[in-house]
C-alpha cells in the first residue's frame, strides 16, 4: 500500500470512529475502546505526514541556552 493511500485510509477510519463516538456520547455509553483507537491512528497519521525539519531549526532546539538569552532572541527577532 503506498504512503499516500495509507494516509487517506487512515484518515478515513479517524472519521468513522469520530461518528462511532459521537454517538455513543449522545446515547451516554462508554467510549473507551474506540477512544483509544483514535489515539493510535492519530499518532500513525501524524508519524506518517512529519515532515524533516531543516537544519537551522535543529541547531537553534540543540542549542542549550537559558531563559533569558532565549527571550532576547526572540525580542531581537522582532525588533529587526
Amino acid at each position: 500500500m503506498s504512503r499516500t493511500r495509507l494516509i487517506g485510509e487512515i484518515e478515513k477510519e479517524i472519521e468513522r470512529l469520530n461518528n462511532k463516538i459521537d454517538l455513543r456520547i449522545i446515547k451516554g455509553l462508554p467510549y473507551f475502546k474506540e477512544a483509544r483507537r483514535h489515539r493510535f491512528l492519530v499518532a500513525q497519521l501524524s508519524n506518517l505526514t512529519r515532515t524533516e525539519a531543516p537544519v537551522a531549526i535543529k541547531t537553534i532546539i540543540k542549542a542549550k541556552r537559558n531563559w533569558l538569552e532565549r527571550a532576547g532572541s526572540l525580542v531581537t527577532m522582532f525588533l529587526f
